[in-house]
């Protein structure tokens, strides 16, 4: 997918770094998603596409913080910063809905760890419901440029 398709850009962002249990052998395993700073903006597409199919681009700034999932598409730079933090984080096709995306995958027994339940689930290791909880995330600031596909965007998230 090109770098054109990104929706999401940030002068910098962040590697959020948990642990969770993998969902096929239980054992913990290390976890990496991407979160963004207040700011970084948005792209939306204009819903009256012209005939020749061209799309105009609209980017906003949201001013919150996020962290995103089912990244389809991230700059190699990107993924050379996170792949020197885990090389359990890799573009592969979800066992669950048969997309590919982005997705960390068990240290242990290399089963695929589903967006769905890293973020979407309360108590998931993006997820957490209380402080002390979320106190088990390490951000790690990369001060470059970000940019990416994302099907899924957590606002604001709790205790973050």
């Amino acid at each position: 997918m090109p770098e054109s398709s990104s929706n999401v850009r940030s002068p910098f962002y962040f590697v959020a770094n948990a642990g969770a249990e993998c969902t096929a052998c239980g054992r913990l395993t290390h976890v990496v998603a991407v979160a963004l700073p207040e700011v970084h903006e948005l792209c939306s597409n204009d819903a009256d596409s012209p005939s020749d199919g061209a799309w105009a681009m609209d980017w906003h700034s949201p001013a919150i913080r996020a962290t995103l999932f089912y990244v389809r598409h991230l700059p190699q730079a990107v993924h050379r910063r996170i792949a020197a933090l885990t090389s359990s984080f890799r573009l592969a096709e979800s066992p669950a809905t048969g997309d590919a995306y982005w997705m960390n995958h068990c240290e242990h027994c290399g089963a695929a760890q589903e967006d769905h339940d890293l973020h979407c689930e309360p108590g998931g290791a993006f997820m957490p419901t209380s402080a002390q909880a979320a106190a088990g995330i390490q951000l790690l600031q990369i001060l470059e440029p970000f940019s990416a596909a994302a099907g899924g965007y957590s606002v604001d998230p709790e205790f973050l």
